[in-house]
């Protein structure tokens, strides 16, 4: 009993600290766009993405300037290791934000 509630925390822990996964029919359909090389399948593919995304460009934005108290320098929605999130640069750091719920998933310092 004790084991199964030690993998239940471990299993809520990992997901909290790593953000929210993509549905297996999520990715399949990203990974679909992502593969053809035509300029339409890459417009598809930044168009789904942005679908997909629970929280929008401005909510990341200004969740960054709230971390971080600087201008942002770049903003881009990534899709990477069934993870949705935006990469936020600015002077200092750099900061990934989940798309799905808008938690911190990374923030670094740039040297």
């Amino acid at each position: 009993m004790r084991s199964v509630l030690h993998f239940i925390i471990a299993t809520t822990l990992i997901t909290t600290l790593y953000g929210v996964e993509l549905t297996t029919e999520q990715e399949l359909k990203l990974l679909n766009y992502k593969r053809k090389i035509s300029p339409s399948s890459r417009v598809k593919y930044q168009r789904l993405m942005r679908y997909m995304a629970k929280v929008d460009r401005n909510s990341a934005i200004e969740k960054a300037k709230r971390v971080s108290n600087e201008d942002i320098k770049e903003i881009r929605l990534k899709h990477k290791n069934r993870k949705l999130f935006y990469y936020v640069k600015t002077k200092s750091y750099a900061i990934k934000i989940d798309a799905i719920d808008g938690e911190i998933i990374e923030k670094r310092r740039l040297d």
